[in-house]
């Protein structure tokens, strides 16, 4: 588990800021990860970052593909769902 903002998330990935959010919406949604915290910002203005509590791995099901995404590290890992069958030799 590591607790990360969405800047720090996109910093990690080098992906731009409202991927980092959808990722991290997503996330929430499907509980993977949770809000843990909201830090104000310096100058006190504007709403607070929320401070997110995630797991090391992130799993992604798209529905209706013969393949699972799962995203490892910084690296999106296709799966097949397919089973393979052994040709006779």
């Amino acid at each position: 588990m590591a607790n990360v903002t969405a800047k720090q998330l996109s910093e990690i990935m080098g992906v731009e800021y409202l991927v980092a959010c959808s990722i991290l919406r997503y996330m929430v949604r499907t509980g993977q990860a949770e809000v843990v915290a909201k830090v104000f910002h310096k100058s006190g203005k504007g709403a607070p970052m929320n401070v997110f509590k995630v797991n090391k791995q992130l799993k992604i099901n798209i529905p209706r593909t013969e393949f699972d995404c799962k995203i490892i590290g910084h690296q999106i890992r296709m799966v097949s769902k397919k089973k393979r069958t052994r040709k006779a030799a």
